[in-house]
């Protein structure tokens, strides 16, 4: 869910492997049995650049558009269905096939649309299985139904079922594949609990501690989570009453984005010294009203995102939402996209195309050889400094 901002491949790399463990410092936990496979990591000093693109659009025009062999791409996927439905699975082989063949990584976000309840252990086996095809070519990330801490969400709200399913659905992920890798995003903390959504659970709001309450409590066992996330969207604010009104066409504010992930980074992502993922990020451009310009709204944005991100070691990907759609929220549509407007494509090559930190497609790019190509998720002591907050 895109909440608005609001104040209150790698068969190749195998030849890579003993150079990489030169480079690992601390081990993140074992993935898999230990043959075959390669996991999603991260160049000591690179940042994985990554996408969300609609379906009808495809990762190599994407790319060619951008000129930007990205590293990985993410894709939505419905659980159970991804292995009890033809159509389901067919569109998710069609998306790692595509995977393989640009050279990049997939991130599959499942979503138990039935609820936590609503599948057993054999359905997370087929799907280990299945995904079990692309052991030597793609290396996956399993993000387990996101905002688990939001009342939006038929998953949503319920830590004691949640840490549980997500902890058997892991312990079957490592035993049975090699090349996954579980992440763990909740929402931000602005709002929380929302009273407003309709699975909303007045007890999970237990001692005013934002931290606590907001986080920790939905935490699963630290050995079964690899990487952690979180999405940060830029919505379009008026404050005509000191409080973000979405759907304008108007200028980030300055730090905008620092301030929406600060709280998670240094209260939890660098507590777990876990890898962090910018699981989902865009800025909006209202189609149906005046104000700042697309190529101006999107350049802040980008340089808010990739700028904070390069400063600060642990966060390791970064998936831009490029999708032009409707918006219950504004109630119109939203232009979220980067390659829609050849201005924001020459700003987003600016801010990043040229820039060795990060990294692009996981077999072409020069960097190739740091992707982690191991049988171990590893994190790094890395050469980048924290810059300030």
């Amino acid at each position: 869910m895109r909440m608005p901002l609001r104040q209150n491949p790698l068969s190749l790399l195998v030849l890579f492997s003993l150079f990489l463990e030169g480079f690992w410092s601390q081990t993140m936990g074992r993935i898999g049995p230990p043959h075959g496979g390669t996991l999603p990591s991260r160049s000591r000093n690179g940042i994985i650049l990554g996408a969300i693109l609609p379906a009808n659009e495809s990762l190599a025009s994407f790319n060619a558009h951008t000129r930007i062999e990205h590293a990985a791409f993410l894709r939505f996927v419905p659980f159970p269905n991804i292995v009890v439905n033809w159509t389901e699975r067919a569109k998710a082989h069609l998306f790692l096939e595509e995977c393989r063949e640009n050279g990049a990584m997939a991130a599959l976000t499942l979503e138990t649309m039935g609820g936590l309840n609503n599948y057993t252990a054999k359905h997370v086996e087929y799907l280990a299985d299945f995904l079990n095809k692309w052991n030597d070519t793609v290396p996956i990330f399993i993000r387990y139904n996101h905002e688990m801490n939001g009342s939006w969400y038929p998953w949503g709200q319920q830590p004691d079922l949640y840490i549980a399913k997500f902890n058997e659905f892991a312990r079957i992920m490592k035993n049975r594949t090699s090349h996954v890798a579980m992440v763990w995003t909740p929402n931000l903390e602005w709002g929380f609990p929302w009273p407003e959504g309709p699975y909303y659970n007045a007890s999970i709001d237990q001692d005013g501690d934002i931290v606590d309450d907001a986080f920790w409590q939905f935490l699963p066992d630290q050995d079964l989570v690899d990487w952690v996330g979180m999405s940060v969207y830029y919505w379009g604010c008026e404050e005509p009453d000191g409080v973000c009104a979405p759907g304008y066409n108007t200028l980030p504010k300055t730090r905008m984005f620092r301030d929406a992930v600060l709280t998670f980074y240094a209260n939890v992502t660098q507590r777990l010294n876990k890898p962090m993922m910018i699981s989902e990020t865009a800025a909006l451009f209202n189609t149906d009203r005046l104000g700042a310009s697309e190529a101006a709204i999107k350049t802040a944005w980008m340089r808010q995102v990739y700028g904070w991100s390069q400063d600060h070691h642990l966060i390791r990907a970064i998936f831009w939402f490029n999708q032009h759609k409707f918006e219950k929220e504004i109630n119109g549509e939203v232009d979220w996209r980067l390659d829609g407007n050849d201005d924001v494509v020459l700003s987003y090559r600016q801010i990043v195309g040229d820039d060795q930190q990060f990294i692009k497609s996981s077999i072409r790019s020069p960097m190739a050889a740091e992707l982690g190509v191991t049988h171990r998720l590893r994190t790094v002591s890395s050469d980048r400094r924290e810059g300030p907050d």
